[in-house]
């Protein structure tokens, strides 16, 4: 990197090092040696940096715990202390408990503070069973990037802090630069970057899967709103998109197949699913299409729309701006697809439940007509006697 991308307030350099004692700044001279040496930290640290604020010190050491093996984990039980950390320092995520007895502070407040002092800084509220409705109700969006409940499992856990460390990364203004630097030196950023520049979600990304790059420049020239239009030749392509970029809105060119042929329902279901802010609108070929199949997906908001195949792209792009418009508003952070997605343990429970429920019911039905024709037998031989 140049000396000039280094100087410019666009890139935000993870990586300063320390230079000395000097670092800490004069306004720290008052601050007690503990935190000091907090400071001096924070500042020499090369790691992604974490504060967690809690004043229960055991559970605060077993989530830093989780933690540590990737990230700078910084513990205080003291609000000041951490604010000043926060407001003074590059502090990457912010997490906090809800409940905090003998203060006269919530966690929602702490993290609001947290909010004003440094709006970049990603904020995680964790609550437990008693604490999480009031929590819930006294967010406003944009407040925290995840409500957490306790107790937690560890590896979603570690899912939401590194989606929202990405979300910080991507506000800092630099996310590709930042990510590059912290993959050479730091083992905590396990995200593959292959983009050479971000890509913001204010720049609407829109993802047409289409063989054709003919009805993909005439679907970008067609379309006056303000979008980024990336073009995917197959599903694979698509998925590969998906995996690696926020998108918005995806036209989605059913050329050859039925909707419900190769799964294409079950993918979409699962797009959704995984990215539920997504708008898809559909492109299908009506002599190949049963349109009940439709009817069904636009019920479930699997879809946002749907056009038969030989739609002009003018009449398309009419229902890009209301698909941008939806997925802006149900837009909550930087989300990737995890492909093939994760297991549903309680889906796969109720349909193992549904199975049994079935082969009981078979098994009762056969054991009845077997007897049914045991009595009928013997009904048979007692006339003929």
């Amino acid at each position: 990197m140049s000396q000039q991308e280094q100087d410019s307030p666009q890139v935000f350099d993870f990586h300063k090092r320390k230079k000395g004692s000097e670092q800490v700044s004069e306004d720290d001279s008052n601050l007690n040696a503990n935190l000091q040496e907090i400071l001096a930290k924070v500042e020499s640290s090369q790691k992604l940096k974490i504060v967690i604020f809690d004043i229960d010190v055991k559970a605060m050491n077993a989530l830093s715990s989780i933690l540590k093996p990737q990230y700078d984990v910084y513990c205080l039980t003291d609000p000041l202390d951490a604010l000043k950390i926060i407001g003074t320092k590059k502090i990457a995520l912010v997490i906090s408990d809800q409940a905090l007895p003998n203060m006269n502070i919530l966690g929602v407040d702490f993290l609001l503070k947290a909010k004003k002092i440094a709006p970049n800084t990603s904020r995680i509220l964790l609550a437990g069973q008693l604490d999480f409705g009031k929590a819930k109700l006294s967010l406003e969006k944009g407040d925290v990037f995840k409500l957490i409940k306790k107790p937690f499992d560890d590896n979603r856990l570690l899912e939401f802090v590194n989606a929202a460390l990405e979300l910080y990364l991507e506000q800092s203004g630099s996310l590709a630069s930042a990510a590059a630097k912290l993959q050479k030196n730091s083992p905590n950023f396990d995200k593959e970057i292959t983009i050479a520049k971000t890509i913001p979600a204010s720049a609407n990304p829109v993802l047409v899967k289409c063989s054709s790059d003919e009805i993909f420049e005439e679907i970008k020239a067609s379309y006056t709103g303000k979008a980024l239009f990336i073009r995917a030749e197959d599903r694979k392509s698509a998925i590969k998109v998906l995996e690696t970029t926020i998108v918005k809105a995806v036209i989605y060119f059913f050329e050859r197949a039925n909707i419900l042929e190769d799964h294409e329902t079950i993918f979409l279901s699962q797009v959704k699913r995984e990215l539920p802010h997504l708008s898809i609108i559909a492109v299908v070929n009506k002599d190949k299409t049963n349109y009940q199949d439709i009817i069904n997906l636009l019920s479930e908001q699997i879809i946002f729309s749907y056009f038969p195949f030989n739609t002009r792209a003018e009449k398309i792009c009419q229902q890009l701006s209301p698909a941008i418009d939806k997925a802006t508003r149900l837009y909550e952070g930087p989300i990737y697809l995890k492909w093939p997605p994760p297991e549903r343990v309680e889906e796969v429970e109720e349909e193992e439940v549904a199975l049994a429920d079935k082969l009981t019911d078979i098994s009762s039905k056969v054991k009845e007509g077997f007897l049914s024709g045991i009595r009928s037998v013997k009904n048979l031989f007692g006339k003929k006697d």
